[in-house]
């Protein structure tokens, strides 16, 4: 007997000293993406590091190393996956004052392509982040 399908993401929010201190680094560039905010359209991402200048919505496919530099604090944060997680999702809700999007960015550990589990089988996922300074 098969499970129902399953996915999975850990809603992480980062806080930042501010937006334009940001930059996400990782094995972005070259890598296909759904960019959420331009109709789930499928792109190529071309940065070697993100930055956040407008709302954002997006689903990295086979990026599972972002790191969270701001050069405002003179810090970062590395999430280290150790197994389970393929993906990332970067969001912000940039222009949004109520929500505070100069503060922070979500930068999930995502499983987006979902997995199928044997009757009384699991699946697991284990994720890590690892501070250090610029």
């Amino acid at each position: 007997m098969r499970s129902p399908l399953l996915a999975a993401a850990l809603h992480s929010y980062f806080k930042v000293s501010s937006l334009e201190n940001l930059s996400i680094e990782g094995s972005f560039k070259g890598k296909e993406y759904i960019d959420k905010m331009d109709n789930a359209s499928k792109k190529t991402e071309e940065r070697d590091a993100l930055t956040i200048t407008a709302e954002t919505d997006s689903v990295y496919m086979g990026v599972n190393d972002p790191v969270i530099v701001d050069s405002g604090t003179g810090k970062k944060l590395s999430v280290e996956t150790a197994s389970g997680w393929e993906d990332c999702v970067v969001w912000n809700p940039y222009g949004n004052e109520g929500m505070g999007f100069n503060e922070f960015v979500c930068a999930e550990s995502v499983k987006f392509e979902p997995v199928v589990t044997e009757g009384g089988g699991s699946w697991e996922a284990k994720m890590s982040l690892k501070p250090g300074d610029l």
